[in-house]
């Protein structure tokens, strides 16, 4: 349904004014209780609404996980979804970015699992992959493949490619998030 504008509705990535509430937020979290999901007509992106505080969202992501699916290492068939998944969305960068090398540098921002990464590596052996996660039980996971590489060691404009799916909804500022996470792309 179409809202009624006030100054406190607006897309938090286009500022857009022209937003749908799509349906109350089912979240089963404190953090969005009397929450909405809207969708912005001109940029499409979906959030929710009225935002939850930074530290709430922050101390949430940390174990997103947890907090949002009640659970910490996938199932088997929540592997199978995900690794099929991303096997598709490689496919899909692949043949969207035709410039990609042989021997580049990513950036995936929310890995989750590491089912993209390792769907990517398989294609791109020589790659230099970095990532960025919240979720610190996750990356404890992560870390024990010795190749991965994490954000904290970027310090130059290295990356060829920034990898970012199902992470922007996630946070507060989505325009200042891009920004903060895109500084080490290559012109």
């Amino acid at each position: 349904k179409k809202l009624n504008y006030d100054k406190k509705n607006f897309c938090l990535s286009c500022n857009s004014e022209d937003l749908y509430e799509i349906q109350k937020y089912r979240g089963s979290s404190n953090i969005f209780t009397n929450k909405r999901l809207l969708i912005c007509n001109d940029c499409r992106l979906v959030f929710i609404h009225p935002p939850p505080l930074r530290i709430d969202i922050e101390n949430y992501n940390k174990n997103y996980f947890l907090n949002a699916h009640k659970y910490q290492i996938e199932s088997f068939h929540i592997k199978i979804y995900n690794s099929a998944l991303s096997k598709v969305r490689v496919n899909f960068v692949i043949e969207n970015v035709p410039s990609i090398k042989k021997n580049h540098q990513v950036l995936e921002i929310g890995p989750g699992y590491g089912h993209f990464m390792k769907n990517w590596l398989e294609y791109f052996p020589n790659a230099s992959y970095y990532i960025d996660e919240t979720d610190e039980k996750v990356i404890n996971l992560l870390k024990t493949n010795k190749s991965l590489l994490f954000s904290t060691k970027l310090n130059k404009k290295i990356i060829d490619l920034v990898i970012i799916s199902h992470v922007l909804e996630h946070t507060i500022d989505p325009a200042a998030f891009l920004l903060s996470k895109t500084k080490f792309l290559k012109k």
